[in-house]
């Protein structure tokens, strides 16, 4: 019923999903086989029920408002076709939304006690600091930090020494401490027109964990003020039914849940933002879930998701987070995806490298954890 071009569209998203290969995909349909596609729906979604919690379900969710949209317009002996596929796609959103928005456990207390290599993390980064390759030319670019939650512009000064050092032009948040307030955002907005007015161009947002939902809300409110956006260990989506090991210091600051805070902002973060973003996570975040830390990459090209080794605490001074960030804001800024990793410090940076080689030692804890739970 679809159009052959419309179906080599289809087949080449699906083939370029990571997981192309176990989603088997069927374009005969039959009205009288319409029983044997509500069985495969009822797998489907007891499928995301067993995974949990995704955001790259948002991928399966386009494929299929795809397909219903290449539907419309065909002969009208087959609007009962059209109008089944139409009815699945709605019924997969609402499926989909219902397992994204359900409360979700916080990292184990494994990762949570693993937060200690911080004491290692950061001094071995100010010793080895001269020797982090710094082979970029920013080009004055204009990049804005945001601290973690109740972090101040301390937290982010590894970064952005890093980033002056490469050319780029690396500001203060210049806030204070962060609580993660609305109260906080006219000040942003205000510091974000200014840069953008001095450097007479787009700002670049770079924003560690709590810092990383500011810079999605301004991201959503003020896209033509901003060229692309930066996450590191960042809930970006699920606020509602994620729990974190920083819940309860929220509550203790806000005198509320987190979910009780304002709609319309939640909502911002919720939503991916109209510019580029790269989430930078790690699978042993022992504060956040790292799933939450990582965007659908797969509906966009210019949506990146980076995995790095180490502890949440860590990330503003993680040699491979330095070496990212670093990368992503020269290639974006030229309109360009973020380049593949070359040299040997950065393949031994990134987990990519250890699986390869058969040699991913540090995700033992997971390994362990997934045994436990099996």
């Amino acid at each position: 019923v679809i159009q052959d071009e419309e179906l080599k569209v289809i087949e080449k998203r699906l083939a370029g999903h990571p997981w192309g290969k176990q989603i088997k995909w069927s374009f005969d349909y039959e009205v009288e086989h319409r029983g044997d596609v509500e069985n495969l729906f009822e797998k489907v979604i007891a499928k995301c029920e067993e995974q949990g919690p995704d955001r790259e379900y948002a991928f399966l969710i386009d494929l299929l408002e795809e397909v219903a949209e290449a539907s419309d317009g065909i002969d009208k002996h087959e609007a009962t076709v059209i109008n089944k596929v139409k009815e699945i796609s709605l019924r997969f959103r609402s499926e989909i939304d219902r397992i994204n928005a359900r409360e979700t456990s916080s990292p184990p207390l494994l990762y949570l006690l693993m937060e200690s290599r911080i004491i290692f993390e950061w001094p071995s980064t100010m010793l080895m600091y001269r020797f982090i390759p710094k082979r970029v030319d920013g080009n004055g670019h204009p990049v804005l930090l945001l601290p973690p939650f109740l972090g101040t512009d301390t937290s982010t000064q590894f970064i952005r020494k890093y980033l002056k050092e490469q050319g780029f032009s690396a500001y203060r948040w210049n806030i204070g401490r962060n609580y993660i307030r609305t109260t906080h955002l006219p000040n942003l907005e205000k510091r974000l027109a200014i840069l953008h007015k001095q450097h007479e161009q787009k700002v670049s947002l770079v924003g560690w964990s709590g810092g990383g939902i500011f810079a999605k809300i301004l991201a959503n409110l003020h896209p033509e003020l901003i060229s692309q956006v930066i996450t590191i260990g960042s809930p970006v989506w699920g606020l509602k039914g994620m729990s974190s090991n920083a819940d309860r210091l929220y509550e203790f600051t806000h005198g509320k849940k987190k979910h009780e805070g304002n709609e319309e902002y939640i909502e911002m973060v919720e939503n991916i933002p109209p510019v580029p973003i790269t989430c930078i996570y790690t699978k042993t975040d022992g504060i956040v879930p790292w799933k939450y830390c990582c965007e659908a990459e797969t509906t966009r090209e210019d949506i990146q998701n980076i995995e790095v080794f180490g502890s949440h605490c860590g990330l503003g001074a993680n040699p491979a987070v330095l070496l990212a960030i670093a990368k992503v804001l020269k290639a974006r800024s030229e309109g360009n995806n973020f380049p593949a990793v070359n040299g040997h410090i950065e393949k031994v940076l990134y987990p990519g490298f250890w699986k390869d080689a058969g040699k991913n030692l540090l995700s033992l804890p997971h390994k362990i954890l997934n045994r436990q739970s099996n």
